[in-house]
Parts: C-alpha cells; structure tokens; sequence
C-alpha cells in the first residue's frame, strides 16, 4: 500500500529498535568479558553517527565508539556525546591532535611519526595522549611491525602518553576462500605474538582485532573488545540475527504514457518496445543511486512491486516501469532500499554495482534527509 507525503524529498528511514536490537545481538554473542565497542565513522556509515551515538548513550549499551577523523569526534562532543571515543585513523597533524586530546578521544599510532605528532600535541596541550598501538599483522595499510615493539615501549617511557590499547585489523576476515582463510590465521597469529611480547614488557593495554566478520568467524579474534561496524547496521558476511537499520524512499515526481518507439531518459539507451506506463523518481546519482544502475540493471519496490529503472539514471531522477494496474501518481513512494517484503537490499544493489554494501550505504548523500522512527 502507498502512502504519500506531497512535496516531500527522498528520505532515509533509520530505525532506533533494529539499530539496538542488532548491538545487543553482537553483545549476546560474546563473552561478558568482551566488550563491543560501535564502529560510526563516516557518518554512521550513512545512518547518522550522532543520533545514534545518542541512542547507545540512552540505552547504556556501549561504553566507546569508534570514528576516524577528529571533526567526527567534534560533532559528538558537541552534541552532548560522552562515551569514550576512539580515532581509528592516525592524526597527522599536529594541531587536529591537539583538538583530539582535548576532546578526550584515544588516539591512534602506527609510526614513529605519529607518536611524534601525539608527543608535540601532547606538550603543546598539556594533555596526557592516550594512544592505541596499531599492529600490522599483514594488511600492510596502518601500523607497526611487531619487531618495532620494543622501541614503541621505550617511546612511551620518556613521554607524556598511556599505551591504553593494542589491535590490529584483519584484511579477509569476510571472505571463504581457503587462502583468505589461511591469511587471517596468519594474521591472527602474528597478533597474538605482539600481544604477548607488549605483555612481558609489562604492558597490559586493552586489545582488539576482531571487525564484523572476525568477531562472526573467528572467535579467538574477539579479545577484550571487538570493533563491530557493518553489523550493526544488518549486514554481516554470514546469515545471522540482525535486520537492516535503514531505508530509502523517493517520491514519484511525474507518471506517464509512453507510445511503442518513445525513448527516455539521456541517450534514449531505453526505447519503449510497446505502450506502457513509466514513473520518474526524484532520486539520483547526486543522491547516492548510483549511475551504473542504469538501464535495467536497478531496481526499486513501487506499490510493492519490483520493477526496473529503465534508461540512464540522472543527477536527480530516474525512470521506472510502472507495470499494469499500478497506477502510479505523484506523490507515490518509491522505495529504493527496502519498504517491506521484496525490497531492495544494501548488498542486492551492491552487487548489481559491483561494489560493497559499504559504499552503498555510506554513499547516500546529505541532501537525502534522515528520519529515525523507533
């Protein structure tokens, strides 16, 4: 059944019970003494980190957050944020990490540079930095060599810094292959001997590896805390108890008739083979729809139905079959990712871009308004 909204704009719904069903799933999953800390960078991945930052806050279901940039951290403490916070990515500004330091967020170092620009930042400051170790245990991005560690210790005797945490991230844990497999054992491995290296040094730091798919796979990943992100928001490398958090809807702008022979769309790369009905959609690839769901290859649930994009994708429209007796009209909510049975999921139009669910989900644009319901 439609429900229409004249005037409105495309419109992500969020929803505050899967959102916190899905993190009390991962709490039930591991040990009492596994803590599970939210990953909400860029954006929530889309669904809004401040809102839900609150919403964990209010519910007392996490105790630290994870983001990337200081500015995410920023926009959290302005907005009433308390929570521990934890920078995932290197500052590498002397300044930003001054800003960060401030905030109260854990900071990362994964180079003797960076401890450098947390030691200056630190003086500058007055502020103790606390500082997670990255390891590289063989994703070869971020992060020490585990032969490095003993002249991290000595770093951390001649400066003003606490070593709270030590983790490494995990470059397969999402895939079946019997050498991916193989890889994240390798990694796996060569963590658990950095752990226990920093542990006779005298360090006891809290330790964390595993991301959505170790923590799912791989339990002896899990340590003191597991960094739980894509899950949160109902997507995991494996079936399990979580529910996608968000959906989009669209209005339909403009429904007409089209004669065997009309074309659509930029390009005409859709010819009409007959007379039929189509809907233009007020959504786009400047909204996240992205462009290489064109010319069939989308599709979105109108009136419950499943039906293709026909044509190229605009900027800020599209154009859809509208087959008999849907009757669309102006105002009709097209649903682009869910809207009830047979909608369209994050991974479904990922892999019809030959993406990750990902960049589905972090690729919605910020004139595509949020809306959080319960």
């Amino acid at each position: 059944m439609s429900i229409r909204h004249p005037g409105a704009g495309t419109t992500v719904l969020v929803s505050r019970g899967a959102f916190l069903d899905n993190v009390r799933y991962f709490q039930q999953l591991v040990t009492a003494n596994t803590k599970v800390w939210p990953v909400i960078k860029a954006d929530g991945y889309g669904h809004g980190a401040v809102q839900l930052a609150a919403w964990l806050q209010e519910a007392g279901l996490a105790d630290t957050l994870c983001v990337t940039r200081v500015c995410e951290v920023q926009a959290l403490r302005a907005a009433g944020i308390t929570l521990a916070l934890l920078l995932l990515q290197p500052v590498c500004d002397a300044d930003e990490a001054v800003c960060a330091l401030q905030a109260n967020a854990a900071v990362t170092a994964g180079a003797f540079e960076h401890l450098e620009i947390l030691a200056q930042a630190s003086a500058q400051s007055e502020l103790p930095a606390r500082v997670h170790i990255k390891i590289d245990s063989g994703m070869h991005r971020i992060g020490f060599a585990p032969d490095e560690l003993p002249f991290v210790a000595d770093y951390f005797k001649t400066h003003n810094m606490q070593w709270e945490g030590l983790y490494t991230h995990f470059a397969s844990a999402d895939e079946t292959t019997a050498q991916a497999e193989a890889l994240t054992k390798r990694q796996l491995a060569a963590f658990e001997g950095a752990v226990a290296a920093v542990r006779r040094m005298g360090y006891a730091p809290v330790v964390h590896a595993a991301n959505t798919a170790a923590t799912l796979r791989y339990p002896a990943s899990r340590f003191d805390a597991v960094r739980v992100g894509l899950g949160l928001y109902g997507y995991a490398p494996a079936a399990c108890g979580i529910k996608p958090v968000l959906s989009w809807r669209a209005p339909v702008a403009q429904a007409r008739q089209l004669c065997a022979g009309d074309g659509v769309s930029y390009g005409w790369t859709f010819i009409a083979p007959h007379d039929m009905t189509v809907a233009t959609v007020a959504a786009g690839y400047a909204d996240g729809f992205a462009r290489s769901l064109s010319r069939g290859v989308g599709q979105v649930l109108l009136r419950g139905c499943r039906v293709p994009v026909l044509g190229n994708v605009c900027m800020d429209q599209m154009i859809v079959e509208v087959p008999p007796g849907c009757d669309a009209a102006v105002g009709d909510e097209a649903w682009l990712l869910g809207g009830g049975q047979g909608g369209v999921t994050a991974d479904e139009m990922a892999l019809w871009c030959k993406t990750l669910s990902y960049e589905v989900l972090v690729g919605l644009g910020p004139r595509v308004s949020r809306e959080y319901v319960p």
